[in-house]
């Protein structure tokens, strides 16, 4: 009995174990590998790729992301593209392949658009001398320069050989006129603005038009504004409070006009002292060692206009101020008697 018993018991063993080894055969095995892949693109966009090897057949798929797109799909490589990315921030996508067995998740990175100026440099003043002007600006997208055709016959452009920025060329003026150009620069889908002007400051002389906001950006009228220059060399700014004797005195400086804070303007209702006072862009009340500069800009409808801004780069304000004092060493301010914000002169 005991014979009977272990017999069977060994034919139990054996059926179990030759069960055990077809099911272990017949488990399907993945030898699905990633052997190289270019998925890291930058923001011009192109095609990237996944390398690898398996014994099946291989699909892919990305997840929501209407900027890749799978191309090909072969036995050992899958090829996919990207479209440009115009934006500032970065982009991903999963890509997943499988041979049916086994999943590979592999993240596609596009890096967002980058696109460097010198913003402080969107209007350039320069003398009726022949002359040039470099600019630092480059980006993810090449940098198309486009000039005004009416401008192409005395300004030009010639780019970096590194492709970091170029230069304008800009002949002699003997037009005996202000020559100006408004140049945009196009990377990708963003664009920067230029002014480039030629003249002298002599080209200031005469009568303006003009206006400017208060501190309640209310807007105000200038008229018959005028600019001469003095016997000494010195340069005057008279009515912009009209039928007011204030006058503004100021020098010729990197080919603009600039004006000190600090200068003594005239007497108010005859017993306060005017003094020029300018704003910077903190808010401070610039009371002496200060400028605020006069130079040429393009206005909006193309015409040529003066404005009051930082024309030397140094001394950034938002206004300036006919300020009232009780004596006339400036000691004690009584308070704004006017104030000039966004003042632009024009013809």
């Amino acid at each position: 009995m005991k014979k009977i018993y272990f017999n069977i018991l060994f034919i139990v063993l054996c059926a179990t174990m030759i069960t055990g080894c077809d099911s272990e055969e017949n488990t399907p095995i993945s030898d699905l590998q990633i052997l190289a892949s270019e998925i890291n693109m930058d923001a011009t966009g192109g095609k990237g790729y996944v390398e690898l090897s398996s014994s099946k057949t291989i699909s892919a798929r990305l997840t929501d992301a209407d900027w890749c797109t799978i191309e090909e799909i072969t036995d050992n490589k899958i090829t996919f593209d990207t479209k440009p990315n115009y934006g500032y921030s970065g982009r991903s996508a999963q890509l997943i392949i499988t041979d049916g067995i086994k999943e590979e998740k592999l993240t596609v990175m596009q890096s967002g658009a980058v696109f460097v100026f010198e913003d402080s440099k969107w209007v350039q003043r320069v003398t009726n001398d022949e002359t040039t002007l470099h600019v630092k600006q480059y980006g993810s997208f090449p940098c198309i320069v486009n000039i005004p055709e009416e401008a192409r016959n005395w300004l030009s452009y010639k780019e970096d050989d590194n492709g970091k920025g170029g230069t304008f060329i800009i002949t002699k003026n003997t037009s005996n006129n202000i020559r100006a150009a408004k140049i945009t620069v196009t990377n990708g889908n963003r664009n920067f603005e230029y002014q480039i002007l030629q003249y002298e400051v002599n080209d200031f002389m005469g009568t303006w038009n003009g206006q400017y906001t208060d501190d309640f950006q209310k807007y105000y009228s200038l008229k018959n504004v005028t600019i001469t220059k003095e016997e000494d060399g010195t340069y005057s700014v008279a009515n912009l409070v009209n039928g007011q004797p204030y006058t503004l005195k100021g020098i010729a400086e990197n080919n603009t006009l600039t004006f000190e804070a600090g200068q003594y303007l005239g007497k108010l209702y005859d017993v306060l002292y005017l003094g020029l006072v300018i704003q910077d862009p903190q808010g401070g009340m610039q009371e002496a060692s200060y400028k605020i500069g006069l130079g040429p800009v393009i206005l909006t409808d193309g015409t040529i206009g003066l404005m009051f801004d930082d024309t030397l780069g140094e001394y950034p304000s938002i206004a300036f101020y006919f300020m009232a004092y009780i004596d006339e060493f400036f000691d004690e301010a009584y308070g704004a008697a006017y104030i000039f914000a966004n003042c632009i002169l024009y013809k």
